[in-house]
């Protein structure tokens, strides 16, 4: 049984694959990194690059929908499948910056928080929130 993940990043996805791989291609490859892309009804045309995309990167799960709900369904449907401590919400346009090798999980989080502006937030504080608005 492989060890769970300490960050989960959550990657909304309409249409722009392109935008998307560069994301997934800016993403530290690290085995305690899961990468979560829900794609929310993108056309046809954009299927294969998303799921090509997704397949290049490695722990990363994409999950195709045809809701066309927007983005905070999709980061919904996301969270459901979040194996870590940690939630990490990004935008297929969002890139993350080179770390350097030796940083640490502490300032790697730091470093991944700032650069897509969102805020990482505990999988406790994530029930707690669904919990209060179901």
């Amino acid at each position: 049984m492989s060890k769970p993940h300490i960050y989960s990043i959550i990657i909304p996805h309409h249409n722009t694959p392109d935008l998307l791989s560069r994301c997934l291609q800016s993403i530290p490859q690290r085995e305690d990194i899961q990468v979560i892309v829900v794609d929310d009804n993108s056309d046809a045309q954009y299927i294969d690059d998303v799921q090509a995309a997704c397949d290049t990167h490695p722990n990363t799960r994409c999950f195709l929908t045809t809701e066309g709900r927007g983005a905070g369904f999709a980061r919904n449907k996301a969270l459901k499948q979040v194996n870590s401590k940690w939630v990490i919400f990004s935008d297929a346009d969002d890139y993350f910056p080179k770390p350097s090798p030796s940083l640490t999980n502490t300032k790697i989080t730091k470093r991944i928080s700032y650069a897509s502006t969102r805020l990482a937030v505990s999988r406790t504080q994530v029930k707690r929130v669904i919990a209060a608005n179901t």
